[in-house]
């Protein structure tokens, strides 16, 4: 008798109120502009500001936008850098472009500008609903508008969360854009039909529950009322249908096994029938639906970025990588160091591996010249992927000692704890890192650590 009474409940009018405020009108999320910091910033030393731009829509809605720009990149030396390119970070159902803080301190210092925005029925921007995408990817149209204008030559990428990424494979497979060179999503739902499923199994309903039935009395009944309040078919939610049409965009797809708003089944489908073969899919196996990742999965995330929206260019590309592990040895963040260049390493690896198969295309993950592509690179970046499994190996078996002298991933900038790392940790370290790394370490008064660091420059990776 209480299912019973739980299924009409379901397709009660109050009901059927719920699930279509979930749908088009979750809870706002509101803020202040004060909210977003200072105009002017410092972030690893990087002075950033920020422009607050206000864009309208092809409906006449208008979107409250942020542009950031770092003073300088880590590329300000070379002779004639390639431009900065742009990210743009779209948010989820009921947030705004806060969000995209997950972003910024990642990219901002090391060569990127980013571009948030909130959108239509989101934030502080205009609009009463929200539509998953249907009508967000007339937004993200109106921001590339405005970025290509003021940007000609630059570069977009885009990294988007749950609605976000829904939203950037639809914009994506309806525009085919030749300017787009680098698409993150990280929880994308394949079909409005697949989330309503989510969210009804989520409902803790007796197993004796017919959901099929009420799966489709739900979605007839939320389908007639979003067409009246909102103007737009649930049934168009549908990036599965999309996500053929995105030509040759690099992607990279992210899927938490334990999400309990996306299934992992929906991010798997949309990754196998996503148009472009350059595209991968990592699986956090304790992640839900939240966009602040693991270490390792922002570390990929953020080379992913790099070699995509660089492709081209391999001394802007090892430049970057470097300026990152740099920082992160600065910050005592050893563990974390080690993640980070074993990933960069082995995926540059893979670049040229798939760069020695197969033919360049207009966004290859690393495009190179004849002379970068020489065996000598070739046997540097093998040698220091096979040097960094050797220096993992040495890390966890001295992990207790590591993390006893305040060398986890927690430690701040204080680099107590440099002399506890082994000497084959120190030798990568500074080896991948270069010589700026010898700069700062000489300033600290490393000794030990620029004695080690004679020894390995043969390993210095000068791309």
């Amino acid at each position: 008798m209480a299912h019973e009474e739980e299924e009409e409940d379901l397709v009660s009018e109050r009901g059927i109120a719920s699930l279509v405020d979930l749908v088009i009108r979750p809870p706002r999320a509101s803020y202040e502009l004060s909210e977003l910091g200072s105009r002017e910033f410092e972030i690893r030393e990087v002075i950033v500001r920020r422009k607050d731009v206000v864009l309208e829509n092809c409906r006449g809605v208008s979107l409250q936008c942020a542009l950031y720009e770092p003073a300088q990149t880590p590329l300000a030396e070379m002779e004639d850098p390639p431009p900065t390119p742009i990210v743009i970070y779209l948010h989820g159902n009921g947030s705004c472009q806060l969000e995209a803080r997950v972003a910024g301190p990642m990219l901002l210092p090391y060569g990127f500008r980013v571009f948030a925005l909130d959108f239509a029925g989101s934030g502080r921007s205009g609009g009463d609903y929200v539509s998953l995408g249907v009508y967000e990817k007339d937004d993200l149209a109106a921001a590339v508008s405005y970025l290509r204008g003021i940007a000609p030559g630059a570069k977009i990428g885009i990294w988007g969360h749950s609605m976000g990424a829904a939203t950037a494979i639809m914009y994506m497979g309806s525009t085919k854009p030749s300017f787009v060179y680098a698409l993150v999503a990280d929880s994308p739902f394949a079909s409005f039909e697949t989330l309503a499923k989510n969210m009804i199994n989520q409902m803790g309903l007796p197993a004796a529950t017919p959901k099929r039935l009420i799966l489709a009395t739900a979605v007839r009944v939320i389908r007639r009322t979003v067409r009246q309040k909102a103007g737009f078919d649930v049934l168009d939610v549908a990036p599965v249908r999309f996500a053929p049409h995105c030509g040759d965009v690099p992607v990279l797809f992210v899927r938490g096994l334990k999400d309990t708003i996306v299934s992992a089944d929906d991010v798997e489908r949309l990754h196998n029938d996503y148009s472009s073969k350059r595209k991968r899919i990592i699986t956090v196996e304790s992640g839900g639906h939240e966009n602040m990742r693991p270490e390792n999965v922002r570390c990929l995330k953020f080379i992913f970025l790099v070699e995509s929206l660089y492709a081209g260019s391999i001394a802007s590309i090892g430049t970057i990588l470097k300026k990152r592990g740099t920082d992160m040895l600065l910050q005592g963040r050893y563990e974390s160091c080690i993640t980070y260049l074993t990933a960069a390493i082995e995926r540059l690896q893979s670049g040229f591996t798939t760069l020695r198969r197969d033919p360049p295309s207009p966004h290859a993950n690393c495009e190179v010249s004849k002379s970068e592509r020489s065996e000598t690179k070739m046997n540097i970046i093998k040698r220091a992927a096979d040097r960094t499994k050797q220096v993992r190996q040495v890390l966890r078996k001295n992990r207790s000692t590591v993390t006893r002298n305040g060398t986890s991933d927690t430690a701040g900038s204080d680099t107590s704890g440099f002399q506890a790392v082994q000497g084959d940790v120190k030798r990568l370290l500074l080896a991948c890192c270069g010589n700026r790394s010898l700069a700062y370490l000489r300033t600290n008064n490393h000794s030990g650590a620029l004695s080690d660091a004679a020894t390995c420059m043969e390993l210095d990776p000068t791309w």
